[in-house]
């Protein structure tokens, strides 16, 4: 992915979750990216709020599942719906 200069400063790294914000003009966009280099479930600190997702297989290159998911705020479990390394791309 090419990122431009001004969408730089809002993106945040921490672990194997890349983070993106976007507040301007009373927009609360949030893209997430989280790769997870093993099986297993994982978590992600939230807000609530309504997330679409895909899970995206490393092995197959292709998206595996889709949908979204109502969060509560706090910490928010998921599982890969596959075994092996995933990418998942949540957003709302």
């Amino acid at each position: 992915m090419r990122l431009n200069f001004t969408m730089k400063k809002y993106l945040e790294k921490k672990n194997n979750i890349i983070r993106f914000i976007d507040q301007k003009k009373n927009i609360n966009y949030q893209m997430y990216l989280i790769y997870q280099p093993d099986s297993g479930s994982f978590s992600v600190d939230l807000k609530e709020g309504d997330f679409f997702y895909e899970w995206f297989s490393i092995e197959k290159g292709l998206v595996v599942k889709s949908g979204s998911v109502k969060v509560n705020g706090g910490n928010q479990n998921f599982d890969p719906p596959f075994f092996g390394k995933a990418i998942m791309y949540l957003w709302r």
